[in-house]
């Protein structure tokens, strides 16, 4: 194999190594589905155009996952990895129109030792998804402005309004890419064309019905993310942005030590392999300046005016370009002796994360002696609230009321595929039926630990025919702390049984088994 071709192997090798390394360690590491994914399964148990914390295309995501592998973590890794594949493939498209294959590959694997492109991964979230159509939104608007494609302008529309079902804050790449059309009078000729049309139509199509969704709703997933950032007053409200931007420095310092390793002091020679500077290099360096370094200052100035808090996860997609911007910038100090220094630690730098990730998970709360929260017998709790809500009623478990995290768990690994109604909230579970669930019954649960020992006063004065059940514990998960106690208080909302027939379709008897079964 030729040194070229050797290059270009990088990005199938990687999108190879992360899909299966990160898909199949978690797989096997983690003992319970994490706190992003159990709200997917709530949520995605009803097609909605919008839930009350944001859009709903991961929703969708996870509830198809859970209806086609019922209480599989599977199907959500392999969502996050496909994620951050989609986004590396779209790099490495991007790169390979202005950069010689080595230099794209060393972009490729600057990004993959990213922090937020390992580690967190395996808690499959809108952000993991933003990543995906962040990074396709700006591979295929560049080549839609530059090479004048209709197809790529009809892609650019398509993720960009996925992408906005995804996540809000895709706006922000959205909105450096329009900047650059704006500012750069051979892009701005393009609205000459019908490229852009079609892509604002297209995005828009797509956009629609969130909208229309969240004009019925009084906007109440923007109103959620105001109310979950938080206000900052006086000093705090300038030191929040800088300790985000500091933050997002620690979690790009392997890709910054990469890339350092293949600076050469005395700038190299011209290679064969590398493209003269021209037209769409310039372009390229004027783009990647505001797609790749504006987003981060821009968040932590939006930050200083508004006063909200900053949560670190949030610089992930901030960070899918940066790296093929610095070595656009540093290429002609790459040797290839640096190169080949890079490529000699990069299995390092790639394969700490996954292995504490396995050590944190597997022996984490041993040595610690404290728990995760995905040190929980969340299938355990399903199957007994499952199984004596059955014997108790001679019914299927159709709803579950309680916290995010116990009616959660049990909505993904119970059998019955109840419906969660999330702290008898009507605002996040609008879908619940009332009437319905009084007919079929339903089980409220809760922690005595976390509510002084006593039943939330809120779910009594919902369900006054509540008929409380004993308590019951559970065996901890082999990964927990030794001794933990899991408590579970749990009542019965009497199902109206003599409205109940065996032919009906929401709550139906079970069958009694013969004794030949």
């Amino acid at each position: 194999m030729n040194r070229m071709s050797g290059w270009q192997a990088v990005l199938p090798g990687l999108m190879v190594l992360q899909l299966a390394g990160w898909t199949l360690v978690p797989y096997f590491a983690l003992p319970n589905a994490p706190l992003d994914v159990i709200e997917g399964a709530i949520w995605g148990h009803q097609f909605q155009w919008g839930y009350h914390k944001g859009p709903p295309l991961f929703a969708w995501m996870v509830g198809i996952g859970t209806e086609l592998f019922p209480g599989s973590l599977l199907p959500a890794l392999l969502c996050s990895q496909l994620s951050i594949v989609i986004a590396y493939w779209a790099i490495g498209r991007l790169a390979g129109r202005f950069l010689p294959p080595r230099d794209a590959a060393i972009a490729l694997l600057a990004t993959a030792v990213v922090y937020h492109f390992g580690y967190p991964t395996p808690e499959f979230n809108p952000i993991i998804l933003q990543i995906a159509f962040s990074a396709l939104a700006i591979s295929f608007f560049f080549t839609a402005a530059t090479e004048e494609r209709m197809t790529d302008w009809a892609v650019f529309g398509l993720v960009a309004g996925l992408g906005m079902l995804s996540r809000y804050s895709v706006a922000i790449h959205l909105l450096a890419i329009g900047i650059f059309a704006l500012w750069t009078p051979e892009i701005r000729r393009q609205w000459r064309s019908p490229g852009p049309y079609l892509a604002v139509a297209i995005g828009t199509g797509i956009l629609l019905p969130h909208l229309v969704w969240l004009v019925s709703t009084d906007f109440i997933s923007v109103k959620y993310i105001d109310q979950r950032s938080g206000h900052l007053d006086g000093l705090p409200r300038i030191i929040e942005p800088v300790r985000f931007m500091i933050s997002q420095l620690f979690a790009a310092l392997p890709a910054i030590l990469l890339l350092g390793l293949t600076i050469f002091l005395r700038p190299r020679t011209p290679c064969a392999d590398q493209p003269p500077a021209g037209r769409i290099a310039v372009l390229a360096r004027r783009y990647l300046l505001l797609v790749a370094a504006a987003p981060v200052p821009f968040v932590a100035a939006s930050a200083i005016l508004s006063g909200r808090e900053l949560r670190d996860m949030w610089g992930a997609p901030l960070w899918l370009a940066a790296p093929l911007l610095a070595v656009l910038l540093i290429r002609h100090r790459i040797s290839n002796h640096g190169a080949r220094r890079a490529l000699g630690i990069w299995p390092v730098l790639y394969a700490t994360p996954l292995l504490v990730f396995a050590v944190a998970v597997t022996w984490g709360p041993q040595i610690l002696h404290r728990n995760k929260r995905v040190t929980f017998p969340g299938e355990a709790l399903a199957q007994e609230i499952t199984g004596r809500f059955r014997q108790q009623t001679g019914l299927p478990l159709r709803y579950v009321v309680g916290d995010l995290w116990l009616a959660g768990n049990i909505t993904f690994y119970s059998p019955d595929q109840p419906q969660a109604f999330t702290e008898g909230d009507v605002q996040r579970a609008p879908w619940i039926d009332l009437v319905q669930l009084r007919h079929c019954g339903a089980v409220v649960v809760w922690q005595p630990a976390l509510t002084g020992g006593s039943m939330p006063a809120s779910y009594q004065a919902l369900f006054p025919q509540l008929i409380q059940q004993p308590a019951f514990a559970l065996t901890p998960p082999p990964r927990a702390v030794p001794d933990t106690r899991f408590q579970i208080d749990w009542a019965i909302v009497t199902p109206k049984s003599g409205q109940i027939s065996g032919s009906d379709r929401d709550c139906p008897l079970i069958p009694e088994r013969t004794p030949e079964e």
